[in-house]
């Protein structure tokens, strides 16, 4: 993978090639150790407000524990009914169920599951969690891109939803400028989610496909020029998280710079049909709050 990486992708950005033992692999577990601890310590004293959410699994009872004791809400991902089960059974106050509209990496955590049942539509995976008689509050995320999809998701169970998708372009998201700008184009065309970058056609920045080529975990994001080469070199055998991850940051942060998004990663959710660039965080709020009172 890696001299595929320096020829196809470094050599063109004028990056340096690079060896295996040049890289840094750390201890992922460790590393969340590490930020949990941190987060304890610098916000677990805050009287306000205050949430621990977490994805990629299920913290151990000890570190729940320790985020009750400082009286955090505690959330967790799920993007299967079964996984749902499992935070349930974690005794956490919501569960953020992950509809396959969803952008960006998928939560998922249990081995051994069909991709089909990872995948699942955010109504389906809310019906199928109230039938199964999950307790826990729910949470929707993916394809909440206005006010009647929020007013659908309330009245069929939901607590509350979550959106990310549409702010990204917003002036006070931190996303690159270039980032911004496709965001909000794809918002103003029919996205077609193909499922998978291997198309008859070449890249087209308004389909979108489930990938794992950039970091070793599926994500949603649109299709570009260094999806379709990875996924054609090597298909589904991609190294695993966080070693992909770790082995393409550098070409992908120097793509963004250089503001080429053919090599870079796109993220993206249903929301995204909200986006306007140089829209405030506020004026989207507002929005969907007036469009969800309509709806009602």
């Amino acid at each position: 993978m890696n001299q595929f990486l320096n020829t196809e992708f470094r050599t063109p950005l004028g990056l340096a090639h690079r060896t295996l033992d040049s890289f840094d692999f750390p201890d992922d577990q460790q590393r969340f150790k590490a930020q949990c601890e941190l987060l304890l310590e610098e916000v677990g004293p805050h009287q306000g407000p205050k949430v621990f959410s977490f994805t990629f699994g299920i913290p151990d009872q000890k570190t729940l524990d320790q985020f009750r004791l400082k009286n955090f809400v505690i959330m967790g991902t799920a993007t299967s009914i079964k996984e749902a089960q499992e935070l349930d059974r974690a005794n956490i106050d919501g569960i953020v169920l992950q509809g396959r509209e969803a952008g960006g990496h998928r939560g998922t955590f249990l081995p051994n599951q069909e991709r089909s049942s990872v995948l699942v539509p955010t109504m389906e995976l809310l019906q199928s969690c109230l039938d199964a008689g999950i307790k826990t509050p729910l949470i929707c995320s993916g394809g909440v891109s206005n006010g009647a999809n929020i007013a659908a998701m309330i009245k069929a169970g939901a607590s509350a939803v979550q959106v990310g998708s549409a702010f990204i372009p917003c002036i006070e998201s931190g996303s690159p400028d270039n980032y911004k700008d496709v965001i909000a184009k794809a918002s103003q065309t029919n996205q077609v989610e193909i499922g998978t970058a291997f198309t008859s056609h070449p890249p087209n920045q308004t389909d979108i496909v489930f990938t794992k080529c950039f970091t070793g975990r599926y994500a949603r994001a649109i299709n570009n020029k260094f999806i379709e080469l990875v996924e054609k070199e090597f298909g589904d055998d991609i190294p695993p998280f966080p070693i992909q991850h770790i082995l393409t940051t550098d070409i992908r942060k120097t793509a963004m710079a250089q503001g080429n998004t053919d090599l870079c990663h796109l993220w993206i959710g249903g929301s995204a049909k909200l986006s306007k660039k140089a829209t405030s965080t506020k004026s989207i709020m507002e929005e969907l709050i007036k469009d969800y009172e309509r709806s009602k």
